[in-house]
Formats: C-alpha cells, structure tokens, sequence
C-alpha cells in the first residue's frame, strides 16, 4: 500500500502547536491517514470534460506465455495478414489478488438523448463538437437507429484528421467506448451483451469493407470475458469462470484476426490487440514487437502507450520499474512536447487513485509538469485531466503546485480522480494549510508572546467554546471520540470578519464549521490581518 510521507508537515505543525498537540492524539488523524482513506475501489464512471480510455485490468493471475502465432502487421498502408486463432487453455488459478478491469480515467456518463438529437442525422457538427457528453448522445442516436454508414463516415474523419477533445483525449476512443456499450461498466447484463453482438454483427454485415464493427466485436467480447472472470481472488475463479474466460477472449482474437485482413486500419485495432497479449500472456519480445507496429502505424495513440506500459508491471510481465523505465524511454523517442505529454499520461494511467499500487514516487515528478503543461499548450484544458495533475501533485505533496490547481478546479471535481468529495476537501484544504502554514506560524508565534495577543486569543477561545457546547457542535455527528482534538487556525480583519481559516488535522466537518463560522460574531483583533489559532478539544 502506498505510504505517503508527510514529516515536513508535521514537523512545521510541532514547531507551532508544540509538543502538547501532539499528545492529545492529532498524530492518529496525520495527512498520512486521509491518503490511506485514498483506497477505495473505483466509483461508477462520472461526467468529465474528456472522456476515458478504455477498462485497464487490475490484477489478475497470469496467464502462461503462450506462442501462439501473432498477426505480423507490416507498417501502415499494406494490409495485415490474417491473426492465426487457435484455442488457448484458459488461464490456471494463482493466489494473486485480481479484480475486474478498471477505468484508468472516468468515462462521460451517457446522457438521455432528447428527440431533437435523436431524430437528426449525421452532420459535420459531430466532427466538431468538444462537448462530450453531447457527443456521447448523438453516437448513442446514430447507433440506436443503425445509422451505419453515418457511424462509418465519422470513425474515417476520426482516424484521417485525428480528432480530439480538449485534453488529449481521442474522439475515436470514445466512439469505440460507446458503441460498445463500455460505458454501463458493471451495469451491462449478459442481456445487453448479446444485444450488442447482434447490432454490430448486423453493422459488420451491411458493411463487409469496416474495420469499426469488428474492432467494436473484439472490444465487447474481452469485457464480457472480464464480465465470466468476476473480482475474486484468483484462485476463487471456478473452473467453468476461467473456461468462459478463455472461450470469450478467443472470440475477441476471431474478431480482431477478420479485422486484419480489411484495407481499413485503425489504431484501436493495435490498442485491442495489445490488450489480447496481456489476457493471453504473450512473450515480452512479441508484445514488444507488436507495440513497435503500433507506432509505425499511429505514434500519437496515446492508449497503445498506455496499454503497453501496463503490460510491463510487476503484476503482470515486468519487473520493478520496467513500466516508467518505458515511459522515459518512449517520452524521449517521440521527443519534444509529444514526448512529454505521452510521459503524463503514462504516469497517470498508472497512479490513477483506482488500485492499491502506486508509481509516483517512482517517476519524475518535474518531467510529470512539464507533460501536463505541453498537455494543455498542445491539446487544451480539460475538467478531468486538471483534476488528474492536482491529485498527483497534492500525492507528490507539491502543495503550492497543488494549491494553483485546486484555485483553478473551484467547485469543478471529478469523482474518477478523487473517488469521493470528501477526499477532495481534504487534499484541497491540506494544499492551502501547507502553503499558507509558514506565514501563519511566524505570525501566531509573535502574536501570542504579546500581552494583547494572549488576552485576544483567550477571547476567541470562549467565543468559540467546545465542539460539545459551542457554535459548531451540530457539526459534530456520532460519538465525538470519534473526532480528535483539533486547532483553528484563523486569519481575522480589523471589523472581526474572518479572512481564511485552516483546520489541523484537516479531518475534522470544516465545510461545517467554516458555515456555521459565517454567524458567529468574534471579537475585534489588536490589528487587522490578525493571525490567532484556537485549540479544540474533544477530550
């Protein structure tokens, strides 16, 4: 589990509060226990200005490498041969922890269509639009109405102009999770996936020259594989789950050998493929050699990058650092700005707050900000990507890097990134307690060795009372020994209004309290700009 290291900040708030804090039992509540409240599983897709990349697997146990003969896919524009199929034996049951594939990014939830999208047709404007949850409506339209050859002539303008949305994101990986249906998550029922087969197979036969349709098979048919295996331990997968599991990702490789032998390309066709080598676990040199067509094909995917680096943790068919070792080593091949985005987006496909595991404090976080940066010169802002680089930096404890950016989301949070609005208040008011906690501290201390400073702070002291009998005590639910004592760090004008305050730990109701504050009437300070801390006690 990631242990993430906040001794500077303790040691700042030692040197102002003293030991005695410390002794009350604020150390049991530290920034290194709200990280650890960080683990939770992934929430359901939410709404983000850029939609997500395909479900990443998790954890799961590996498949024995196989030989199996793989599609030599010569650089684009001839025609890839045939992928060979045969069946493989399932994968065999290991101790390993797994879990069902996760999203590394949240997906833009599908949106009820309203009639007047519903009844259009295809148009340029869908080539155009950075709306994605617009978008998303109109793809779910054409599909619903198996407007075929709309859907065709749009997947082509995708993949000759390489559109995207602010942010990176490829509109082509977001068709790809729309008419696959990917955006259910767990919600789609096998019902749902045979619905789905239907539809594209009639796609498929009505337009015997597109890749799309096929490509969209294999991509249903390895979530519907993941869909048999389930979220158990490995060795809690039944017999008849692993037999379903090798039978569906074979159907995913029928389909994506078909698709080899069509005219059409498509990067999404490598991105599948690559996915096939992890489920079937391919040799480093074949997956390897497969990723290096990927690129002579389409270097500006970022997925198959992506895709690839995953393939080489530790869980999988890596070593310790193989992953990152990649990253620096392709960010530096592609060079450039280019390079560095594909550096960010790496590290953030592989830190996303969605597992246990953590790479950050592998990576270099310099390089990380100046992807992020060519990430916005380059491709635009987005809601979800500003999210992403602010949860890093609050991670790698950049809080000033990190305070800029939470002034930047305001109330624009993304549950994908911080899993719950809790958490993302926590990281937000630590970033500006970091931040603003050395001028704060000097202050309190000069402050509170005057006579007037102690007699103010006394004054505030009983203003505020006890969280049992003060102002905020509606703030406190449950047992307060759940709650530990905690300081009130408070930034007061000349006319008592309050001009910032800060909460140490940042664990306690502060977006109650700051409320409840706004009624409260304090006494006037010695001077305007007036720093005083309060200490609470629970106990």
């Amino acid at each position: 589990m990631q242990k993430i290291h906040f001794l500077k900040a303790i040691l700042v708030m030692v040197s102002i509060f003293g030991a005695a804090a410390m002794m009350h039992g604020q150390e049991g509540q530290s920034l290194a226990d709200v990280a650890r409240k960080i683990r939770a599983q992934k929430a359901a897709a939410a709404a983000a200005s850029e939609p997500a990349p395909e479900p990443k697997p998790a954890t799961l146990a590996k498949p024995a490498a196989v030989d199996t003969p793989t599609p030599t896919v010569p650089p684009v524009p001839p025609a890839s041969p045939v992928l060979t199929v045969k069946p493989e034996p399932p994968a065999q049951p290991d101790p390993t922890p797994a879990k069902k594939p996760v999203a590394s990014t949240p997906a833009p939830a599908a949106q009820p269509v309203p009639a007047k999208i519903a009844d259009a047709d295809y148009d340029k404007t869908l080539d155009t639009t950075t709306d994605s949850d617009l978008y998303v409506a109109r793809i779910s339209a054409l599909l619903e109405q198996e407007k075929f050859k709309d859907l065709d002539d749009h997947a082509r303008v995708l993949r000759t102009q390489k559109l995207k949305f602010p942010g990176s994101g490829w509109k082509l990986s977001t068709l790809y999770l729309v008419i696959t249906n990917t955006l259910a998550g767990d919600k789609a029922e096998d019902a749902d996936y045979e619905a789905n087969f239907q539809r594209l197979k009639r796609w498929a036969a009505a337009r015997p020259q597109s890749i799309t349709p096929r490509v969209a098979l294999a991509y249903i048919y390895s979530n519907w594989a993941w869909k048999a295996r389930g979220t158990g331990t490995a060795g809690e997968v039944g017999a008849e789950n692993w037999r379903l599991f090798g039978e569906r990702i074979q159907l995913a490789k029928a389909a994506l050998a078909e698709a080899s032998t069509l005219p059409e390309k498509c990067p999404e066709w490598f991105h599948r493929m690559l996915a096939l080598a992890l489920d079937e676990g391919w040799k480093k040199e074949r997956t390897e050699a497969l990723l290096e067509q990927a690129i002579a094909a389409e270097p500006d995917y970022f997925y198959n990058y992506e895709q690839y680096a995953n393939y080489l943790l530790p869980k999988w068919y890596g070593e310790e650092g193989d992953a990152l070792r990649f990253a620096g080593r392709i960010a530096d091949r592609i060079g450039g700005k280019k390079g560095d985005v594909i550096y960010f987006r790496i590290a953030a496909a592989l830190d996303c707050n969605c597992t246990t595991e953590t790479y950050l404090t592998q990576a270099s976080w310099p390089r990380i900000k100046r992807g992020y940066e060519a990430l916005e010169e380059l491709y635009g802002s987005s809601d979800f990507r500003l999210n992403e680089i602010c949860y890093m930096a609050a991670k790698t404890e950049d809080f000033e890097y990190a305070n800029r950016l939470f002034g930047r989301i305001g109330d624009h949070w993304k549950i994908g990134v911080w899993q719950s609005r809790e958490i993302f208040d926590q990281r937000k008011s630590a970033a500006y307690l970091m931040v603003n906690l050395k001028l704060a501290s000097q202050a309190i201390t000069d402050n509170e060795k005057t006579p007037e400073g102690k007699d103010y702070q006394q004054k505030m002291a009983t203003i505020m009372g006890t969280p049992q009998e003060g102002p905020f005590r509606e703030c406190f639910t449950g047992p307060l020994n759940g709650y530990p004592n905690f300081n009130m760090i408070l930034k007061v004008a000349r006319d008592s209004s309050v001009e910032s305050v800060m909460f140490w730990p940042p664990t306690v109701p502060d977006a109650c309290i700051q409320e409840k504050l706004k009624s409260v009437t304090l006494a006037s300070p010695p001077a305007d700009e007036y720093w005083v801390r309060v200490m609470m006690k629970i106990r």
